[in-house]
């Protein structure tokens, strides 16, 4: 941040004579324990403060200041500050500044002060009645109305707000707390921002998070499902901690099925088509019921490939036409819609090309099109850069064939 542009409205001579008063007077706060009284009134050593602390922390334009927490300035001795803002870093950027900035969960969860500690009687905090109490205001106060807002709060957030004795007599596991206070929710342990220690070594919670929860949102149907789903997919549906115990989804099956005859080499497989799998799920949650089929052999697509070969010692050559039918990566034959996952290789070249030239697959690509088009199979390109969800791929849907949208 520039000093000319938090004082525009000063001459360049006021700002050179006044810039090393500001500047000492930028360093109270660091060189005493206690700036004098009134100081914190004066909006120039706010602005100065506040200058200081954009420079300390690489604050460059006005959306850099949501990044900054409540705790960050009361780390750089700023809390006395934000004292007269309702301790609310938004509200103080807003009065100096003015710039709107969003308020950070820190904000909204205050940390509680000294003069605001709760004198409670030996024994209060063993009492569940107390505890659910804590836990239920906590909730009023944060707008928390279902068990997967718990999910985003975060044990730091829970002793702000005065928790710090609660947490302790469950080892500091805001999971566990909630489970023993609230015994009528079904918790998804794995969901929470931390997990408790060790949890995920005992086989019956590492079971239960892949059989209960990721199964269903990958559609695994039989364990050698589990080849085709790639790394990005599985860490999608959150198991914290879950991928820094094991490493890797082999090692995780292996130490849940042990039974079961694992293959490192499937995992490793290039070719296992992970994207085209998971564009077949959503196709099935955007035409439910319907008959859906993978690498699906269209009997009326064929590909046309020339190739010449010589007769004897002529030097002739007699030209052949070999049919083969297309294959279809996802098909629904009710709305005779075709489905191509384009990978990367289909725009520029890349490892995953298999050996091929970025022309040939242009060419193919160009040739199923045509195909598809003189046929009335109506082909849905879907880009690599898909996000994987169902709500942009039936937008692809509706960009791409807006007349059947329906």
């Amino acid at each position: 941040l520039q000093w000319t542009t938090m004082f525009p409205h000063r001459s360049c001579a006021t700002f050179l004579r006044n810039r090393r008063q500001v500047h000492v007077a930028s360093q109270l706060w660091l060189e005493r324990k206690r700036v004098p009284n009134q100081y914190w009134q004066c909006k120039e050593n706010q602005r100065a403060y506040l200058e200081w602390l954009a420079a300390s922390l690489g604050v460059k334009c006005p959306s850099d200041w949501s990044r900054v927490t409540y705790r960050d300035v009361v780390k750089m001795k700023g809390g006395p500050l934000l004292k007269l803002y309702d301790h609310s870093l938004s509200k103080l950027v807003k009065e100096i500044f003015d710039i709107d900035i969003h308020p950070g969960i820190d904000e909204i969860i205050q940390p509680q002060r000294k003069n605001q500690k709760r004198q409670v009687t030996r024994g209060f905090w063993s009492n569940h009645a107390n505890q659910r109490e804590f836990f239920q205001k906590m909730a009023s106060e944060l707008n928390i109305v279902a068990k997967e807002d718990w999910y985003n709060i975060t044990t730091s957030q829970v002793r702000a707000f005065g928790g710090n004795t609660v947490l302790n007599l469950y080892g500091g596991s805001l999971a566990l707390a909630l489970q023993s206070l609230f015994p009528e929710t079904n918790w998804d342990v794995w969901r929470f921002c931390s997990v408790p220690r060790n949890y995920w070594k005992k086989k019956e919670n590492a079971q239960a998070y892949l059989e209960d929860y990721l199964a269903k949102k990958l559609d695994i149907n039989n364990l050698d499902d589990w080849y085709r789903v790639s790394y990005d997919q599985v860490t999608e549906f959150g198991g914290n901690g879950f991928w820094q115990t094991f490493g890797n989804l082999h090692k995780a099956l292996v130490f849940v099925y042990p039974y079961h005859k694992w293959s490192s080499k499937k995992f490793a497989f290039k070719g296992k088509k992970s994207a085209q799998r998971w564009l077949y799920v959503c196709l099935k949650n955007i035409f439910p019921g319907e008959d859906i089929q993978e690498d699906f052999l269209h009997p009326d697509l064929i590909w046309r490939k020339q190739k010449h070969e010589a007769q004897g010692n002529s030097n002739e050559a007699k030209e052949h036409t070999r049919e083969k039918k297309m294959q279809l990566d996802v098909f629904v034959p009710h709305h005779n819609f075709a489905f191509e996952y384009q990978g990367e290789h289909h725009y520029h070249h890349s490892k995953a090309a298999f050996g091929k030239a970025l022309h040939l697959y242009s060419q193919r690509d160009e040739e199923k099109r045509e195909t598809c088009k003189a046929h009335s199979v109506k082909l849905v390109l879907v880009p690599f850069w898909w996000d994987s969800t169902a709500t942009s791929l039936k937008a692809i849907i509706d960009e791409q064939f807006p007349a059947d949208s329906d």
